[in-house]
């Protein structure tokens, strides 16, 4: 699945995390940025969300409307999620190296 994440010096965190909350309309108070479909794994407001595929992030791990929207449906809070550094030449070269993939289930 094609992501981005952070940019140099507002890296994604990686590791497994839980699922804390979830909003379906939710905006970045320090960028002024859409967060729709806002899945968050760690307390200092990173998540999963739609976003640019293209422009790296603050620190959160943007998805396609059609991603996001799944894994707020599909995950509850309390899931356990992974974040793991990706190889993204598998879907091209407009990703950075260093975007991350996400896994989680919906246990």
């Amino acid at each position: 699945m094609p992501t981005t994440s952070g940019r140099p010096g507002h890296e994604t965190p990686v590791g497994t995390f839980s699922v804390l909350w979830k909003a379906r309309d939710d905006r970045s108070r320090p960028y002024n940025a859409p967060m729709p479909f806002s899945t968050y794994f760690v307390g200092n407001g990173i998540a999963f969300h739609e976003g640019s595929l293209v422009e790296q992030s603050h620190g959160c791990v943007h998805l396609s409307r059609e991603a996001a929207a799944k894994h707020f449906e599909t995950l509850r809070v309390g899931a356990r999620v992974q974040v793991t550094v990706w190889e993204c030449e598998r879907f091209g070269s407009h990703l950075p190296r260093g975007s991350r993939r996400a896994r989680g289930d919906s246990r």
